[in-house]
């Protein structure tokens, strides 16, 4: 019996993918990066960001042509051997479908292949649900960074992994 294929497939971001990520961030965070902050990110050569993408009405298959939606998208910095996650969001009627598991691990990879070596994140010390999700991707306490968050001010958790 033939696995079946996902219902998304997964690409670069570009300019033409700013308002949808911007329509996610706006109905998954409370305090969402502005169009123009995306614009400076795909400007900036240091940031590698992804989207999901699949049918724009949801159906099995692949996303091709006019109908494509972006599901979700993830992205981040690489420095000096290290990544920088800034955000990893997924459409709320997509989540729990394996999106978000498979942004983050396709970023990785990418990073690992350009010499990354451990990875950073930062996550709000009241959002249990992201802190679960990471630590189930292998993601540790680094520290805590005090206030970091502003709507609502709240701290932030720097978690870490090793790439391998």
């Amino acid at each position: 019996m033939d696995n079946p294929q996902p219902e998304w497939t997964f690409r670069l971001m570009n300019p033409g993918d700013i308002h949808s990520v911007s329509e996610i961030e706006r109905g998954v965070f409370s305090d969402p990066w502005s169009p123009e902050v995306f614009e400076g990110e795909l400007a900036n050569p240091m940031a590698r960001y992804i989207c999901a993408v699949g049918s724009a009405a949801g159906g099995v298959g692949s996303a091709k042509g006019g109908d494509e939606e972006v599901w979700g998208y993830a992205g981040g910095w690489q420095v000096r051997g290290e990544l920088h996650i800034t955000n990893l969001a997924v459409r709320r009627t997509k989540q729990r479908q394996g999106i978000g598991q498979r942004l983050l691990a396709i970023l990785e990879e990418k990073a690992m292949m350009e010499g990354c070596k451990i990875a950073y994140l930062e996550v709000r010390q009241g959002n249990l649900t992201a802190q679960s999700f990471y630590k189930q991707q292998g993601y540790v306490l680094g520290y805590i960074r005090p206030n970091y968050y502003v709507k609502p001010r709240e701290d932030a958790l720097v978690l870490k992994k090793q790439l391998k």
